[in-house]
């Protein structure tokens, strides 16, 4: 599994409401688009034979993303066999998701929200790249529906060095979360809660800024139930005080944090493209 490489595709989409989606699994260039690594697929290559029609369709590839319970759980599930079709674009691939199975309607969930996107893998011993970039064999073995963001800038990586990418398991915002910083009280364990809910909150504030009032809210009560517990008299020490305080300051800067306005990806993007075609220029100068 180790020698699998991957590369992303498009975004999935919800087709219906009976749970198909579909989305590019490979999308075609005429070798004048390249991702930053130069290289690119196009319709004369070699991508198996059926274009991965009839191939697994997993959940990041058979691996969990993070510690939740539903993800660990996702990790084992093979949805219905890919369908695929080729056209112009590229190759077009679809699945039918079980709505009846809260996991796999869960996913839909996440695909109706645009947080999911297409990923293939191709054996990494059959994969064939040109010096020129084009890559001419991709035999698909796999479609992979993953969090993470569809990025047609990246190049074929193997499956180890994906998965050492960190990914938060608060991607999509847990609920267990949600509760936590809702509750109108907190519990004894104060210190171990507050450094959990600050520890999710760090990576929950990096994709949505909807929970900050509640965030707030919850910093604002850890604050003044820790102070009320210092003046009865309880004793912590001064290493437990450090990390309480620590704890603290770091929910305040996450809700500061979560206010700023978010960064427009696209143009993001954009603006890195010509940031690194300009020092690429300039390098050729040199």
């Amino acid at each position: 599994m180790e020698d699998l490489q991957i590369y992303f595709g498009d975004a999935v989409k919800a087709l219906d409401e009976s749970g198909r989606v579909g989305g590019y699994l490979v999308k075609f260039s005429d070798g004048k688009e390249k991702d930053l690594h130069g290289e690119f697929f196009d319709a004369k290559g070699y991508y198996g034979p059926s274009d991965g029609n009839g191939a697994e369709a997993l959940f990041e590839h058979g691996f969990p993303v993070g510690k939740s319970a539903a993800f660990q759980e996702l990790a084992g599930y093979t949805f219905t066999p890919l369908k695929t079709k080729r056209d112009d674009v590229g190759i077009w691939a679809e699945t039918v998701l079980d709505l009846a199975n809260e996991y796999e309607a869960m996913v839909h969930k996440l695909v109706k929200a645009g947080k999911l996107g297409w990923s293939s893998g191709a054996p990494g011993h059959r994969v064939k790249v040109e010096q020129g970039g084009r890559i001419t064999k991709w035999p698909i073995a796999e479609g992979s529906l993953t969090p993470r963001p569809a990025n047609p800038q990246s190049r074929a990586i193997t499956l180890k060095s994906y998965l050492a990418q960190d990914t938060p398991d608060e991607a999509f915002g847990i609920p267990s979360l949600k509760a936590l910083l809702t509750s109108e009280s907190v519990p004894d364990e104060l210190l171990s809660h507050s450094e959990a809910v600050a520890t999710a909150a760090k990576e929950y504030v990096a994709l949505t800024n909807g929970f900050v009032k509640s965030l707030e809210d919850y910093a604002g009560r850890v604050e003044r139930k820790a102070e009320f517990r210092l003046k009865e008299g309880r004793t912590l020490s001064g290493a437990n005080l450090d990390r309480m305080e620590a704890t603290i300051t770091t929910l305040k800067g996450l809700v500061d944090q979560a206010r700023r306005p978010q960064v427009d990806e696209a143009k993001s993007d954009e603006l890195r493209i010509k940031w690194l075609r300009m020092e690429a220029a300039r390098v050729g100068a040199a």
